[in-house]
């Protein structure tokens, strides 16, 4: 699984850098793509936690708002990636080597990821939103980042640290960004 001490300790700090950026650039593609519009992936998180008031309501206050960003930080990118990079990636690299296993893994990590963006249940039952493609897309490119810096790292910790870099970086534009 890669559960094994970093080769390399820059890649962990470095990894969460680039995971943060890599969630402020996805914001402004959206922005680009769908302006602030629901098909605008991160609209469809913030509504999926956003109750009343949440977000003006945290905004002046920095504290409260790591409080809410650590779950996001430490629950998901440690299931995910020991999950994605760690027992899918190393299963299906065994069978078709590292590059081919990224790219499946990636597309699998891709999809999944539906269920955050792209999936609308309607009164007639499901549809994808327009948005749904290039989040998609998106999603296996933040994956195929996460194995880099899993790789470059020499650890599943550095693709967790990355992981939990982005979520930082997509909770920040959520709350300080988005409207």
């Amino acid at each position: 699984m890669g559960m094994t001490k970093p080769k390399s300790i820059n890649w962990l700090g470095g990894g969460f850098l680039l995971g943060i950026a890599g969630a402020i650039t996805l914001y402004f593609i959206g922005i680009i793509l769908f302006g602030d519009t629901i098909d605008h992936w991160y609209n469809s998180v913030m509504k999926s936690f956003d109750k009343g008031t949440m977000i003006q309501d945290v905004r002046p206050n920095y504290l409260l708002f790591l409080l809410i960003s650590l779950p996001t930080m430490i629950f998901s990118p440690i299931g995910e990636e020991f999950f994605f990079r760690g027992m899918m990636q190393e299963a299906l690299a065994e069978k078709w080597g590292a590059t081919i296993s990224t790219f499946v893994e990636a597309a699998f990590f891709g999809i999944t990821h539906l269920a955050h963006h792209g999936l609308m249940a309607t009164a007639f039952g499901y549809r994808l939103l327009p948005s749904a493609f290039p989040w998609v897309l998106l999603m296996m490119t933040v994956s195929i980042l996460f194995s880099f810096v899993r790789t470059q790292s020499g650890s599943i910790w550095g693709a967790v640290l990355c992981h939990a870099g982005f979520n930082l970086g997509m909770m920040w534009c959520i709350f300080y960004l988005m409207n």
